[in-house]
């Protein structure tokens, strides 16, 4: 008896445990006790034509199997199949070469119990197939075992035949044995097909599941990809908003800034009109001029500025005593021709001023006199000062 051992099992599938077995092709090995495919529930294909295998029962718990090759072992009770009713993916089984093969509706009891079947010793089930295995009720009794060996013919009975067909008798022998000759190399020429086939679907279904692994690593890095240019865009998006919030936050600053500074623009212009109009009214009632003293040969007053060539004297004088005293400053009461009053015009001291607001009346006060006008005011102004000199 030889029985299947986990380094065989291990050695021909190369993986590292058995929980990982997919595919295992075990063919021509003599095996019989194959109690360690218990400890494989994953197995997918397996191959164990050319063993010595008599019972199924050590498959039972193999639920994932889709093909399963058991040709040419010693299987030979139908009852066999019984085991194999919980594989809801076996679609394609070989039992050929098997005793029970030879059994009646031996296609139609494998269709009966193996619901998933597709294929059946390299032959596609057909549906004629299928209704017939339903009309099936149970297992045939098993097939008695042939015997082991010696003459068929009863013991105390000689074989009949002429004495003369003995070299016949090693002819036919010639022929079978040559025959049987045949057969094993067609046999093995068949399972080297098979095992060549077998190894190409092998290759098929890894290269399948290499392009699946690539497929899904290929999503996965997609995927991956995807969720970094989302993730990307998300900064950029917050980056540009955040970048704009920061400009619409200098925008209100500057507005706000621009806000202000016309505020203090206004206010400044304000403030200068303010004080502007206090300097002239300050100008407008802060000199009344004295009255002008005659002159021996009167000569007549000028279109313009000739009342201001009279005032002219009396203009002197009020700069004279703003420039030494510093505390009183001009006040003139009337600032045209026909409201000043020339013989009741006077000097007002005006406490409190300061010699700025003399200086501004005088200025204005100038720029209304013509070159007559200055030439007088001249004169006088030196006169006060320098009152000796000629």
């Amino acid at each position: 008896m030889v029985v299947l051992t986990r380094n065989l099992v291990l050695s021909k599938s190369r993986v590292d445990s058995l929980d990982a077995v997919k595919n295992l092709n075990l063919w021509g090995n003599d095996l019989s006790d194959l109690s360690l495919l218990q400890e494989m529930p994953n197995l997918e294909v397996l191959s164990l034509s050319v063993n010595r295998i008599n019972s199924l029962r050590d498959f039972q718990n193999c639920v994932k199997i889709q093909e399963l090759y058991l040709r040419k072992n010693d299987i030979a009770d139908l009852s066999e199949l019984s085991f194999l009713q919980n594989m809801k993916s076996l679609r394609v089984l070989w039992l050929s070469d098997n005793p029970c093969a030879s059994a009646k509706n031996y296609r139609l009891y494998c269709v009966k119990f193996i619901k998933s079947l597709q294929k059946l010793d390299n032959e596609d089930i057909t549906a004629d197939e299928r209704a017939n295995a339903t009309k099936l009720n149970a297992l045939p009794p098993p097939a008695a075992a042939p015997p082991s060996g010696g003459s068929s013919t009863p013991r105390g009975q000689q074989a009949s035949g002429p004495p003369h067909s003995a070299p016949a008798a090693g002819a036919r022998d010639a022929v079978a044995r040559q025959e049987r000759q045949d057969r094993i190399e067609r046999e093995q020429q068949r399972e080297r097909q098979e095992r060549e086939r077998d190894a190409r679907e092998a290759e098929v279904r890894q290269a399948r599941e290499r392009d699946q692994r690539e497929r899904e690593r290929e999503m996965i890095r997609q995927d991956q990809e995807r969720e970094q240019r989302e993730q990307r865009d998300k900064e950029a998006r917050e980056a540009r908003e955040m970048q704009r919030e920061r400009e619409r936050e200098r925008d209100r600053e500057r507005e706000r800034e621009l806000r202000r500074e016309r505020e203090a623009q206004r206010e400044r212009e304000a403030q200068r009109e303010r004080e502007l109009r206090e300097l002239q009214s300050v100008q407008s009632a802060s000199y009344h001029p004295p009255a002008l003293q005659p002159r021996d040969q009167p000569e007549p007053v000028r279109a313009r500025g000739g009342w201001k060539a009279q005032a002219a004297p009396a203009i002197a004088e009020g700069i004279r005593a703003a420039a030494m005293d510093g505390t009183d400053e001009l006040n003139p009461n009337n600032t045209g021709p026909q409201g000043y009053d020339a013989p009741n015009a006077r000097r007002q001291p005006v406490r409190g001023k300061q010699n700025s607001n003399v200086l501004g009346a005088m200025m204005l006060l100038l720029d209304e006199l013509d070159s007559d006008g200055l030439h007088l005011l001249r004169d006088q102004i030196d006169q006060r000062l320098h009152p000796g000199r000629k």
